[in-house]
């Protein structure tokens, strides 16, 4: 969401740019697991909105149909709308990355200066550019490897703390039995449980259920480096413990997924670190907070602060 909201800001000023993204699409953690006719938000539950922009940029995603109002049972939080992704939460960054120029399936290894600019150079050896300036809007650990050992003033990222988090992905034939959309903090393992079917725009199988469940920041430390199959299993039973009464083992489908860096524990409280060089610039949610307008904010405000080096750069 950062990379993307700032590479929509930087084009529709008229800046050239290119995207790198080492999956094979765009989002992040903003994600869409598909298996077969199933679909799972296994990253990203949902987002509100408190700044006009961000708002601004839903409205108009609703209206284009690529968002939607979720209205779970259970919810507690009344304060603001759970906007969701459609038809799923990777649908929320369709219409920044509409006419972008993306390279897929590219991992930036370095970052190499070259004359008043950058050079990029991927795993495999690629090289990219050199271009006139350079956000870089991965997690915080990743940022600082890439950018520290070319600027000290990123020094200041190694103070962000990111938790991770193991998510399953679970589906279930006919009701699973539990008796609200959305589980908050059920049990010490489990953080969030989230009936993903119940979301709007969602093309299940008929009488299938789809259950996202995320652990809890301390579990997931406690279990970053075990098999997934094995978290499967010890979330699952997390879950029919909730209910073991009305849940019905076993799912029909289930896996899991580790994010390493997946929310904001400690952020700078800035947002974004900009470089001796102004057209140096980090940005992410990481700056701001853990929610997905911390990463919007930032990535425009990243764009912002790279048109004023550029201005100044070409006033030289």
């Amino acid at each position: 969401m950062a990379g993307l909201a700032c590479a929509r800001l930087l084009a529709d000023k008229g800046v050239g740019v290119t995207v790198f993204e080492k999956s094979r699409r765009p989002g992040g953690r903003m994600a869409t697991r598909r298996a077969g006719a199933l679909q799972f938000d296994h990253g990203a539950q949902y987002v509100t909105a408190r700044s006009d922009a961000l708002r601004a940029y839903l409205n108009a995603c609703i209206t284009a149909g690529a968002a939607a109002l979720w209205t779970p049972s259970g919810r507690t939080d009344e304060t603001a709308d759970w906007i969701v992704g459609a038809p799923g939460m990777s649908g929320l960054t369709r219409p920044l990355a509409h006419g972008l120029s993306i390279v897929h399936g590219v991992q930036i290894a370095v970052i190499i200066r070259e004359g008043q600019g950058h050079a990029l150079k991927a795993g495999d050896g690629a090289r990219y550019g050199p271009f006139d300036g350079v956000i870089v809007t991965a997690p915080a650990p990743q940022t600082l490897k890439l950018l520290g050992p070319v600027d000290p003033a990123f020094a200041a990222l190694d103070e962000v703390r990111m938790s991770p988090c193991w998510a399953v992905l679970a589906a279930f034939e006919g009701a699973s039995g539990a008796d609200a959309d959305v589980l908050r903090q059920p049990s010490p393992a489990i953080a969030w449980a989230a009936r993903d079917s119940s979301k709007p725009g969602r093309s299940q199988l008929r009488d299938v259920e789809t259950w996202v469940l995320h652990a809890s920041p301390v579990w997931s430390r406690a279990h970053l480096e075990s098999d997934k199959a094995e978290i499967a299993n010890l979330l699952a039973c997390e879950f029919y413990a909730l209910a073991p009464a009305t849940l019905k083992p076993p799912p029909a489908y289930i896996d899991a997924h580790r994010w390493r860096y997946a929310l904001v524990e400690t952020p700078l409280w800035k947002q974004f670190v900009q470089g001796d060089d102004p057209c140096l610039i980090a940005a992410g949610d990481w700056c701001l907070g853990p929610r997905v307008e911390a990463a919007f904010d930032s990535g425009r405000a990243a764009a912002q602060a790279m048109l004023a080096g550029l201005s100044a750069r070409s006033t030289t």
